[in-house]
């Protein structure tokens, strides 16, 4: 969502983070669990098949991240670590 709902068609610009600020209405989380989803669980046949039939079905467009995986790390980068004791990933905002 954050590579679509870029703000330009008067919408929100979303953006995926680890670092969610309560004062913005625009931010999806957490980033460097969804990059680390990805990476676990690599893109299969199935997968591809799958998107394949949304496409010609409902959709009308592929998903990329299924057809180009490498995508994720060249838009987002590479995940973080783990968070240590359940207390979110650092991310120097006020209070936390």
């Amino acid at each position: 969502m954050d590579v679509r709902y870029d703000g330009n068609d008067n919408g929100l610009d979303l953006v995926l983070t680890d670092c969610l600020d309560p004062n913005e209405n625009n931010q999806l989380g957490y980033l460097s669990q969804l990059l680390k989803w990805h990476e676990e669980d690599p893109v299969d046949d199935a997968e591809r098949t799958r998107n394949m039939k949304v496409c010609e079905a409902w959709q009308g467009n592929r998903n990329p991240f299924v057809d180009y995986p490498e995508l994720a790390s060249s838009i987002f980068g590479t995940p973080s670590p783990d968070p240590v004791g359940g207390n979110g990933y650092p991310c120097g905002l006020p209070n936390q």
